[in-house]
């Protein structure tokens, strides 16, 4: 069946990727791991992580935008 239906393809690793973002968001987020040293790319999990978990939505608040402005970089170069 899944074989065979590239819909149902698309939608079980449509739904394997969002698990494993959340499962990745929740367990970064325990107070043993100290989550987000801030890192561009943790933040970014960070901020997925809370769009899905949240139907999709991404609501900035003020803090929101402080968080993001302190990891943007700082020049316009790219690694």
């Amino acid at each position: 069946m899944l074989r065979e239906d590239q819909s149902l393809q698309r939608d079980f690793l449509r739904t394997w990727a969002m698990g494993a973002l959340l499962t990745l968001g929740d367990e970064l987020a325990k107070p043993e791991h100290a989550y987000f040293d801030h890192a561009p790319i943790l933040e970014l999990v960070y901020h997925l992580r809370n769009g899905i978990a949240h139907g999709n939505r991404f609501n900035i608040t003020k803090d929101g935008k402080k968080r993001l402005a302190s990891t943007a970089p700082t020049t316009g170069s790219r690694p």
